[in-house]
């Protein structure tokens, strides 16, 4: 972020102060407490404007006068931004060691490095798990050093440009032509990356570069004497303009827009028109802005922006949602330690007379060299530190960490994204059987994190079940859309779209999903669209269960006992806690709905809540993951809980009547041809296939041929694929099958990788009807496929890569090296009479 000091070369403005005091208490408000100024974010905007305007100004004077160089212009950044922020940055560094956990301690540290060579927004554009607005971003202490990165590379281009295109050419009309076509080009790439890559939107100096060009374009018009020919009412007029628009901004926009893009464009232009109004004459908002009280906290500026984030973002660390009280210390702590740093720190250094290479080595050098060597013991250590080596310490830690992961990462828990149709035939998601289930679970990650819990019900009362979740997506027939996050619009109607159907397909089916976050949207609606997609089912037949949600826990800390470790003042229990009437309000309305479609009610609260108050323990252990999921061992111990009780019988134990559908393939009354027997003779070395090369894909291609006649599918016929292979357990790259059926440019592609640690098989690229493995004791791995009817005639081949992925569940990778036997390999047509049956 620019808080750029005034050049000699430059009049001072002392309502550009002014504006810098409205751009960062906009950013402090908001980050307190985001209902006292929705879009306060667009502070940061504002700076990138004002940086833009002053650091061109300086550039462009230096360049007419032919004194401009890099060495002086960077002279004068270092003096103005690295003292404070190497202050911070290390203060944090320092705090976090004794706040942080492990893990967050790792990527604290990481980001630190990352921010001191000014690239944190690229380490949070590919870093961050989730975006700026998430809940988890506002416990990243160093998340907001993304603006300075922005800023920074953009100094590293812009002085060039203009000493190529000459200082004078900017102000002239075809510069400012260029430079409006260039800002609007930005935001308009800004705008169309917010659907698919919102990060990189953010964070990224593609999608910014407009704002700090408007910056550029307010300085170009300034010389051109654009104020005076306004005259004073034009003056006044263009300036109040600039408010309205950076006030409607604040208030308008929050969170959930879609943003920067032309979203940005009110408050960076309204900006940039303050910044202009005021260039020739005081205007009245002018003198507003330049009240001492308001320039002081202009001044204070950057020291406040550097301390305020790593304050509340420690503050919520320690406490979560913070009160009150809470977020009015961090403001004061934030204006003592910025008054302390601004006086201290900044006003000392900006006075050197130091030469470049001696700026460079006591404020980057040095200090860089400090940080990135704690950086490195933090990295290396794992976060611990000090405390790598106290072994009681890493036991305690290792036993929080095991029970805190969420259902989603177990291998049987389908949820996803997007479903698509493999992902109902993954064995690993048919729980309690090797056949193919009669019951579904369906439903978004609510339905997922009760997953482990049915499985013990499962194996209770004998049944079995298939599961598929698609996050952050209703399980409803018709209207899922309207329930959709706008990012996830397109995943979230092709997954409803496609379970609609598919869950016709069986006999039983359980339903659970966030109700109240639905709910929110539009209850009648969501209740109405339960009811009708309930009624598609049990109208057709189909026993259908829908599990009520559970409680949510409003301040939940899942790690606040592993923090305790650390910080043992901390009081977890008064986080785990919530009355059982406010999530009773959504789920009577959902058993009700769900009843009158003619399905069974059943609700997990009824062992988490006593006395009309839920807890996030059971028995003395944790089972909740976040303040609204159970963890996987949570579910775990809720299954357990209900093990001998009669409600759960009831509802459970009639699932035991649908018995899963044999998946195993009839080869008895198919015609297999032995395609192994092209790779060699059994026990022949032909038939271990290697890729040992770390630059590109290794295959061996077998291809339908005249004397192999009977490959050759007929129209209406599906394959089915059956093989027993082997790999070394120690090899973490996944084994590739791939069929391809038809001729060049209708080919369809059908891919089976093969994990040789576990025997588990998954499938991409178009659909199987059929999918399953096995792993003997000595490693050996036979697997089945079989691919739906061919809708014309055609040859097929099949490749094998003995190495695809670099792990399990990976994207494909020239790098990956493996070696894999091939014991038998036998393909079959199959008639469509035989693939119906």
């Amino acid at each position: 972020m620019s808080f750029s000091g005034h050049a000699s070369e430059m009049a001072y403005r002392a309502d550009i102060d002014g504006l810098r005091a409205v751009a960062v208490l906009s950013v402090i408000l908001f980050h307190a407490n985001a209902s006292w100024m929705p879009g306060g974010f667009i502070g940061v905007d504002i700076f990138f404007v004002i940086s833009g305007f002053l650091i061109t100004g300086v550039i462009a004077k230096a360049h007419q006068t032919g004194s401009f160089s890099y060495a002086e212009f960077y002279r004068r950044r270092i003096k103005r931004l690295f003292p404070v922020l190497f202050t911070v940055i290390g203060a944090t560094l320092l705090a976090g060691q004794f706040i942080l956990n492990e893990p967050d301690n790792q990527r604290m540290a990481l980001s630190a490095l990352a921010s001191i060579f000014f690239a944190a927004n690229v380490f949070f554009t590919f870093g961050l798990d989730t975006d700026y607005f998430a809940d988890s971003a506002a416990l990243e202490p160093l998340l907001h050093l993304w603006s300075l990165g922005v800023e920074e590379q953009f100094y590293i281009v812009w002085p060039a440009i203009l000493g190529i295109a000459g200082a004078a050419w900017l102000t002239r009309r075809v510069g400012i032509v260029a430079i409006i076509i260039a800002a609007m080009a930005s935001f308009t790439l800004a705008q169309a990356l917010l659907g698919e890559h919102p990060m990189f939107a953010y964070y990224m100096l593609p999608a910014r570069a407009g704002e700090l060009l408007l910056g550029a374009l307010a300085y170009a018009l300034t010389e051109r004497g654009v104020a005076d020919k306004l005259g004073r009412a034009g003056r006044e007029i263009l300036s109040w303009t600039g408010v309205l628009a950076i006030g409607w901004s604040l208030i308008a926009l929050n969170a959930e827009s879609l943003f920067p893009g032309f979203a940005a464009l009110p408050a960076t232009a309204g900006t940039a028109a303050i910044i202009v109004a005021g260039a020739s004459r005081t205007t009245t908002l002018g003198r507003l802005l330049a009240w001492r009280p308001v320039v002081w906290i202009g001044l204070l500026s950057y020291s406040l922006y550097l301390w305020h984030w790593p304050i509340l973002a420690y503050s919520r660390y320690m406490f979560g949602d913070l009160l009150l009280a809470h977020q009015l210390i961090a403001i004061g702590l934030t204006f003592g330690l910025s008054a302390a740093s601004y006086y201290l720190i900044e006003t000392p250094v900006r006075h050197s007379r130091a030469s470049f290479s001696r700026l460079f080595t006591v404020h980057f050098a040095a200090p860089s060299l400090m940080i990135a060597l704690v950086v490195g013991g933090v990295v290396m250590t794992g976060g611990y530190a000090w405390r790598y080596y106290d072994a009681g310490y890493r036991a305690s830690i290792e036993s929080y960490a095991a029970a805190a992961e969420p259902a989603s990462r177990m291998a049987y828990v389908c949820q996803r994204a997007r479903l698509n149709a493999n992902d109902l035939l993954n064995p690993a998601c048919a729980v309690n059987t090797q056949d193919e289930p009669n019951v579904l679970v369906w439903g978004d990650s609510h339905a997922g994190h009760y997953v482990p819990a049915l499985g013990v019900l499962a194996e209770r009362y004998g049944f079995a079940f298939r599961n598929a979740a698609h996050s952050a997506c209703p399980p409803f027939a018709n209207e899922a859309r309207v329930f959709a996050r706008r990012a996830r619009l397109d995943e979230c109607v092709s997954s409803a779209h496609m379970m609609t159907e598919i869950a016709r397909q069986y006999r039983a089916v359980i339903i659970s999903a966030s109700w109240d976050t639905y709910a929110l949207r539009d209850t009648p609606l969501m209740l109405d669209e339960l009811e009708a997609t309930v009624r598609g089912l049990t109208g057709a037949g189909t026993y259908v269960i829908v599990l009520g949600q559970v409680s949510r826990i409003g301040n939940f800390d899942r790690n606040c006992l592993w923090k305790r470790l650390r910080l043992p003042f901390l009081d977890c229990g008064a986080r785990w806690g919530a009355p059982r009437e406010v999530i009773d309000a959504i789920n009577e309305q959902v058993a009700l709905s769900a009843r009158r479609a003619g399905a069974t009610y059943f609700d997990f609260n009824d062992v988490l809540c006593r006395d009309g108050q839920c807890s996030a323990f059971l028995d003395r252990q944790l089972v909740y993951y976040d303040d609204g999921h159970v963890s996987a061992h949570g579910s775990v111990l809720l299954g357990e809980a209900l093990r001998d009780d009669p409600l759960a019988e009831a509802v459970f134990a009639p699932l035991a009547q649908f018995t899963p559908r044999s998946s195993t393939i009839a080869w008895s009354e198919l015609q297999p041809f032995d395609l192994a027997a092209v790779l060699g003779a059994v026990g022949s070395q032909a038939r271990v296939l290697r890729d040992d090369s770390s630059g590109d894909y290794v295959s061996r291609r077998i291809t339908t041929m005249p004397n192999r006649a009977g490959l050759f599918l007929a129209e209406h016929e599906g394959l089915a694929l059956r093989s027993e292979i082997v790999s070394s357990r120690e090899q973490r790259a996944e084994i590739l099958i791939r069929v391809e059926i038809g001729e060049a440019g209708d080919r369809k592609q059908y891919n089976i990788y093969v994990d040789p640690k576990t025997g588990a098989v998954r499938a991409r690229g178009e659909a199987f009807s059929a999918l399953r493995s096995s792993m003997a004791d000595d490693g050996r791995i036979s697997f089945e496929a079989l691919i739906p009817p061919v809708h014309t005639a055609g040859s097929f081949q099949v490749r094998i890569f003995p190495a695809a992925t670099r792990r399990a569940g990976g994207g494909n990778s020239r790098e990956a090296t493996g070696v894999v036997t091939v014991h038998s390999l036998d393909v079959a047509r199959v008639p469509a009479a035989l693939h119906t049956q």
